[in-house]
């Protein structure tokens, strides 16, 4: 058992955070909205009292939450969990806001998509949405819940392993393999496809489903994931061309094959606006010779974050990380930065403003010891620009601290926050500790048929 030199065990510390951790979330709902502004405990609050527009909105979402709990029977403990969650959510969004027109804008935006979400939660299923009403029958299956622990292919999650709906056959487009169907067709097809930056068929992918003679050809162009795909149908060996249907042309952001096969039916299918907190589903059936409407569901789930990686610098540990993760723990609950410290005297807080200063030019964006196991993108290991420094006392001294999401360029993994924390001795940032906590879905909650992503 690993003890430091006081007799603490440094794995009970990293116990109790986790448990932390897990437990985010199952405050009382007193501060649902509504709340008494005398009592605002964190910035978002502090935000939302300082402007009477913003106000109003959170009476309003407290009095569409109170008529969705009213009736949501069965449902009550999801939607108040999902609540809970919510807020964390707007907590976090709220404090990136820079100025008093820029927090409006984001506050505005957060309460009025929650409002309709609200408002459109518990309504039935559109009777011509048989593919998603037997998603979320199979959500609610507590089995399902495994798959979003060791399983990171979205269409598995949805019961794309067969339990609702079969997931086309995934193959790289290789001309040379022969196929049920006229390839050369397809390969000039395909060259209607290329683009400037020398994105060809070699890269591209095929989704078929042989039983129905439907199959796609696609690829992501760039890191935004913006989708380009062309559809086909096949009698004999002949190749026809099928218009692509309109939801590939709402966003980008997608993933997964565009292909799957409900019911005797071809469907197109993307997951869009993704998060740890939630998922889009986007369908749209092959009628034969045309595509159907367009289905649009938003899916929204429960998660805990916890503990995945520590590395500390120092001989004795335990105290330093027991102290790090409770900041983790209350920065995770209100994403206030200016309460993470505490009291700090003002000529400590002078020196902290000019390290902050030195370190978003210096060497701190990345997380000490940056090559650590980890599940998200190789690399994705540094700071992103929502991140917050923070001066934190350990044993006498003042060191760096800096909080948030992980990132690699601009692009920013919402499910993984980094902890970093370094000593700053007038000339160089030396690396204490680094810490790695992931946000892991844990079950389905609620589905919104009629929901406010939906432009």
């Amino acid at each position: 058992m690993p003890l430091d030199g006081k007799g603490t065990d440094v794995r009970s510390i990293w116990m109790k955070l986790s448990l932390a951790l897990a437990l985010l979330g199952v405050v009382p709902l007193a501060l649902a909205a509504g709340f008494d502004c005398a009592r605002a405990s964190n910035t978002a609050e502090r935000k939302i009292c300082a402007d009477p527009r913003l106000s109003a909105s959170d009476s309003q979402m407290d009095q569409a939450f109170e008529q969705a709990r009213a009736k949501a029977g069965p449902q009550a403990d999801a939607l108040v969990r999902d609540q809970r969650n919510w807020l964390r959510e707007r907590n976090e969004r709220m404090a990136q806001g820079k100025s008093d027109k820029a927090v409006y804008e984001i506050g505005e935006a957060i309460y009025q998509d929650r409002i309709e979400y609200l408002q459109h939660v518990l309504d039935a299923p559109p009777t011509d949405t048989p593919l998603l009403a037997a998603i979320v029958k199979y959500l609610a299956n507590p089995s399902s819940a495994a798959l979003l622990q060791r399983d990171e292919d979205m269409n598995r999650v949805l019961g794309g392993d067969g339990s609702v709906f079969k997931v086309a056959t995934e193959q790289m487009f290789d001309p040379s393999k022969p196929q049920p169907f006229d390839v050369e067709s397809l390969v000039k097809m395909a060259g209607q496809m290329t683009d400037p930056d020398g994105l060809n068929a070699v890269s591209m992918r095929l989704s078929l489903l042989d039983d129905l003679h439907f199959g796609a050809l696609y690829f992501w162009e760039g890191t935004a994931n913006c989708i380009d795909v062309m559809f086909f149908s096949w009698h004999g060996r002949t190749i026809k061309p099928v218009a692509a249907p309109g939801m590939f042309n709402q966003d980008c952001g997608m993933s997964g094959g565009p292909l799957i096969e409900f019911q005797g039916h071809a469907y197109a299918m993307q997951l869009g606006g993704r998060s740890v907190a939630s998922t889009d589903i986007i369908v749209q059936r092959w009628e034969g010779g045309g595509w159907g409407s367009f289905n649009r569901m938003h899916v929204r789930w429960d998660y805990s974050t916890l503990p995945k990686y520590m590395h500390c610098a120092l001989a004795d540990c335990a105290e330093l990380t027991a102290q790090v993760s409770k900041v983790l723990v209350r920065y995770l609950q209100d994403f206030d930065a200016d309460a993470l410290a505490g009291q700090v005297p003002a000529d400590v807080r002078m020196q902290f403003e000019v390290e902050r200063k030195l370190a978003v030019k210096g060497d701190v964006y990345e997380l000490p010891w940056g090559n650590t196991p980890k599940r998200f993108y190789v690399g994705m290991d540094g700071f992103d620009n929502t991140s917050m420094f923070f001066p934190i006392h350990w044993q006498g001294e003042w060191l760096l601290g800096r909080v948030g999401h992980a990132s690699m360029g601009w692009r920013t993994s919402d499910a993984d926050w980094l902890l970093g924390v370094w000593r700053w001795d007038g000339h160089t940032f030396t690396p204490v500790l680094g810490m790695v906590a992931e946000a892991q879905r844990t079950k389905a909650l609620l589905a919104t048929w009629a929901n406010p992503y939906a432009n």
